[in-house]
């Protein structure tokens, strides 16, 4: 399987926001900008942003592909990414744009499945990342930390689930009348 994540660091695809107490700022000063996090106090935003990585993706980037082993979230801080889905003829079909505040491949590290989607920058970008491993060091760690962060990610899952369901039943009506 591949690591995206090294393979994207190593390769230059991903430049890292950041060292030692700049980058840990820099990360705090992202979280108080996206509405996620509106609900977390100074303390908790510092203490996130020690579990957090920026990085700088480039236009086309790929943030991770459809069947990898789901290793991380991504945070859109700034730019726009697409979302594909793989199609039997052996293509792919953008399913989604995401922007700025928003999250994906959330599910991977909940479930740790594999990623369900490719997920594409369209153009340069920031990102900030949250690995499985860092999630899991926040809810041992940061028990009443990382139980807000689970809330916060369970709502953008059930709002993402309740537009998609939305679309469906409009794609049935509209296909059966």
């Amino acid at each position: 399987m591949a690591d995206t994540l090294s393979d994207n660091i190593k390769s230059g695809v991903f430049e890292r926001l950041g060292s030692g107490a700049d980058a840990h700022q820099g990360v705090m000063d992202m979280l108080v900008n996206i509405p996620m996090f509106s609900e977390f106090d100074s303390r908790e935003i510092q203490l996130l942003a020690e579990y957090l990585y920026a990085y700088r993706a480039k236009k086309g980037a790929v943030l991770f592909k459809e069947g990898d082993r789901g290793q991380y979230m991504c945070l859109l801080i700034d730019g726009k990414a697409g979302i594909y889905k793989d199609n039997a003829k052996g293509g792919n079909k953008q399913v989604a744009i995401v922007r700025r505040g928003k999250t994906m491949g959330e599910m991977a590290i909940i479930d740790g499945l594999p990623y369900s989607a490719t997920a594409v920058t369209e153009e340069p970008s920031v990102i900030i990342i949250i690995t499985n491993k860092n999630f899991e060091q926040i809810t041992t760690q940061q028990p009443r930390l990382g139980v807000k962060l689970l809330i916060q990610i369970s709502r953008f899952i059930s709002q993402r689930l309740r537009q998609t369901t939305g679309v469906l039943v409009d794609f049935l009506e509209s296909s059966s009348g």
